[in-house]
């Protein structure tokens, strides 16, 4: 009967130990995973990276809504194939870009560059801060924000700066520089910012910001342009 007792005993304290053992881990490789996921996207090298992390990180009915395009997707399908397959830039080479500017006069005021972002609803649905972080974001990268009151979490009198233009489906720096190619003075952003702020709240819509700028700087170098202002439908041919 003691023996019973005694393998009883061992028994329960053996099985307590192995639970609180793999709590222990399961805590442990939870908390690593929610460290790897709040650094993940500096491994973002361009906007699609973005998206993807996105769609990861989000509950579905939340990345659902952001993804969502009107029409069945057409619009934004051929805005895509008319930048991807149709226009293709010009690259001039032997021109002096060590110095280049991406400032830029919208209504006689001058900024720092022609990306600026669009007007979205519910940031909030992407991450904890909504539009405080973009708001955040934006003002480190000294780019416009357009600000949506309707649908928001942001109190009024923490808006930025309002501009009203078309968002045009821009996924990338070349898209910015065949956009002004064509005669557009700025180019509104609007889902990869949402796909960065999910990603990596104010320093995700920050990088996403970066990215495209350093992308934009990059063709202009490929184009033997120093300024926005040189920029025209010159550097652009049809495929």
């Amino acid at each position: 009967m003691k023996n019973s007792q005694l393998y009883i005993l061992w028994f329960g304290t053996t099985l307590t130990s192995v639970v609180i053992l793999l709590n222990y881990f399961q805590q442990r490789r939870r908390k690593k995973k929610d460290e790897e996921r709040k650094t993940e996207y500096l491994k973002c090298k361009s906007l699609s990276d973005f998206e993807e992390l996105a769609k990861k990180s989000m509950m579905p009915h939340r990345f659902y809504y952001y993804d969502y395009k009107a029409g069945q997707g057409h619009t934004y399908q051929a805005c895509r194939h008319y930048f991807d397959k149709q226009l293709r830039i010009m690259p001039r080479v032997l021109m002096d870009v060590s110095e280049i500017s991406l400032k830029t006069t919208i209504f006689g005021s001058i900024y720092e560059s022609p990306i600026l972002i669009a007007t979205s609803a519910c940031h909030c649905l992407a991450h904890v801060d909504g539009e405080v972080a973009t708001a955040r974001a934006a003002t480190e990268a000294q780019c416009i924000f357009t600000y949506n009151w309707t649908f928001s979490n942001m109190p009024e009198e923490e808006v930025l700066q309002t501009l009203v233009f078309v968002d045009t489906g821009i996924r990338s720096g070349t898209d910015v520089l065949k956009a002004l190619a064509l005669g557009a003075r700025a180019v509104f952003i609007g889902r990869p910012i949402l796909y960065g702020l999910a990603s990596g709240g104010q320093d995700g819509v920050r990088r996403v910001l970066d990215i495209l700028k350093r992308e934009l700087v990059y063709d202009m170098a490929c184009c033997g342009l120093t300024s926005i202002d040189q920029i025209n439908k010159d550097i652009l041919y049809k495929h």
